[in-house]
């Protein structure tokens, strides 16, 4: 879709709501096309367009869809009251001609695309930019027949980016977040999904995808881990209904290990999982070493590629995608392969992952040779202290001693 036409919609709404509120129209505009293509066309031919009409029409779409969106809601109220009628009308008729050539889905989702672009972060909401999806979905091979768990969901781009591809794989999806639960909700709604759950919970408390003190298990799992705090204690860890936390209790202080092991724990005995972690994930020590140790003991990583500083919005700090495998194939067996693609990446208005990129990435984790700078697969019994840092492997040097010797 023309982005540039996108955002001229939304002229109509920044003299009225801050930007984090866009979402909230847009969502609701796209709920009501959806759930009744007449209705906005009805509203702005009978004047009834102020905030109660156009309300009522968003309750009435979610109620007759089964859709539980009390904070949605209660933001779209809050909205509304800011705006003037003549502004909502003017950004409705906008609409009915953006309705003309694309689908409420269609509308949804690029804006979705067009807000990464611009700002990375909707509502409050950390958003993982469409190119780490798109590069974490590849690295998993999601096979039709598979389930897959994201139990970290947010606004739901992970999910959305599979049912677009196909609206029956079984997908679960639970985020702490109230309202990017609903808007994932949402989501999935447009996109027809047809075996698609969405909760809203803390995950590591309530996993709402057990039944009868049993985790229900998943082929594939990813989950951005980068923005999870911790309050829980040891004795939660130890005394965990569902036994997630086998490979050590995480630190108070961080949560990062506690949501890689509850994934992990979800998978069914030939499943994989992608995380997307922090550095500090792969080195600290104490509890943090302790579990590294023991999943590098029951061959359970695969992978650690450090990506880009700065390729997540709204931070810098330099990441990884952690590559858990319960089944490898033979020549990946007792080994992790290490990749540098920091250097990696494509460069508009912020870094992004373009499809060569991804390519890029994806040779380098198929190679089953050492790339000198880039990749190297080291045996797991060679792995020092526990340390996954990826500079402690692929050595920077070996390039520039390469081209002199070349």
């Amino acid at each position: 879709m023309d982005m540039n036409k996108l955002w001229g919609g939304l002229d109509f709404l920044r003299s009225s709501i801050p930007s984090s509120d866009y979402i909230t129209v847009i969502t609701s505009t796209a709920l009501v096309q959806f759930y009744n293509p007449n209705t906005i066309q009805t509203l702005l031919q009978s004047g009834n367009n102020t905030h109660s009409g156009f309300y009522a029409a968003t309750q009435a779409a979610a109620d007759a869809l089964h859709l539980q969106l009390p904070t949605l809601l209660a933001r779209l109220n809050r909205s509304l009251k800011l705006m003037t009628t003549p502004v909502l009308q003017n950004f409705q008729f906008y609409t009915l001609e953006i309705f003309k050539n694309l689908t409420p889905s269609e509308f949804l989702e690029g804006y979705f695309h067009s807000i990464e672009n611009s700002i990375g972060k909707i509502g409050g909401e950390h958003l993982t930019p469409f190119g780490v999806n798109d590069l974490a979905l590849k690295i998993l091979e999601i096979q039709k027949e598979e389930s897959f768990l994201d139990p970290t969901c947010g606004y739901g781009n992970s999910i959305a980016s599979i049912l677009i591809k196909n609206s029956d794989q079984e997908i679960f999806g639970q985020d702490i977040n109230p309202f990017a639960s609903e808007i994932a909700q949402v989501r999935t709604i447009l996109l027809g999904a047809k075996r698609t759950i969405i909760e809203t919970e803390d995950v590591l408390k309530y996993p709402k995808y057990a039944k009868d003190n049993k985790l229900q298990k998943f082929d594939v799992v990813y989950s951005d881990t980068l923005l999870g705090g911790n309050n829980l204690s040891e004795h939660f860890y130890e005394n965990d209904p569902y036994n997630r936390f086998m490979y050590g209790s995480p630190p108070k202080s961080r949560a990062d290990w506690a949501f890689i092991s509850n994934g992990t724990s979800s998978l069914k005995d030939d499943g994989r999982a992608l995380y997307i972690t922090s550095l500090g994930v792969l080195y600290r020590g104490g509890k943090e070493k302790r579990i590294r140790e023991r999943f590098l003991e029951l061959d359970l990583i695969e992978a650690i590629i450090k990506l880009s500083p700065g390729l997540l919005p709204n931070t810098a700090l330099p990441t990884a995608l952690l590559l858990i495998n319960k089944n490898k194939r033979d020549t990946r067996k007792n080994k992790v392969i290490f990749i540098n693609a920091e250097n990696i990446f494509s460069k508009g208005r912020q870094k992004t992952l373009s499809k060569i990129d991804i390519d890029n990435i994806l040779e380098l984790l198929n190679n089953e040779n050492d790339i000198p700078g880039k990749s190297k697969i080291v045996a797991k019994e060679a792995i020092e202290d526990g340390s996954l840092t990826v500079e402690r492997y692929v050595k920077e040097d070996q390039i520039i001693f390469d081209q002199i010797m070349g």
